[in-house]
C-alpha cells in the first residue's frame, strides 16, 4: 500500500523483497486510506501471502508479509469500512479466480498482489 511507487520500489529492493525478475506493479488506483486497507488485507487471504516470520531477516525463503494490513474482528466504524472494502475486493478477487479456472478472461497468469 503507497502513493509512491518509486519509493516504495526503492524500500523493497533496498531490503532484498524485490529481486530478480520480480517486478512492483500498481494493481488499483485513486482508493481511500479505507479502500486501500482493506484491499491490501483482502490480498494477503487471497494470495496467502501472511507467510513472513517476525524476527527473522527478510531472504529468498521469507518474503511473506508479516502481518496483517488491519484486525479483520474490528467492529468500530473504521474497522468496519476496512471489513467492507476487503470484502468487496474478496468477492472480485474470487469472482476472477472462478472466471479463469474456467478459461475465460483476459489470458493473463501468474500472482499478483
Amino acid at each position: 500500500m503507497t502513493n509512491n511507487t518509486d519509493i516504495r520500489r526503492s524500500q523493497h529492493l533496498g531490503t532484498g523483497r524485490l529481486f530478480g525478475g520480480n517486478t512492483l506493479a500498481v494493481l488499483d488506483r485513486n482508493l481511500t486510506y479505507g479502500q486501500a486497507r482493506g484491499f491490501e488485507q483482502a490480498r494477503i487471504e487471497f494470495h496467502g501471502t501472511r507467510t513472513g516470520i517476525r524476527g527473522q531477516a527478510i531472504s529468498p525463503s521469507n518474503l511473506g508479509n508479516r502481518n496483517n494490513s488491519f484486525r479483520v474482528t474490528r467492529t468500530d466504524a473504521r474497522g468496519q469500512h476496512f471489513n467492507n472494502a476487503r470484502n468487496e475486493k474478496l468477492i472480485q478477487l474470487n469472482r476472477s479466480a472462478n472466471t479463469n479456472a474456467a478459461g475465460v478472461g483476459n489470458g493473463a497468469s501468474g500472482r499478483r498482489c
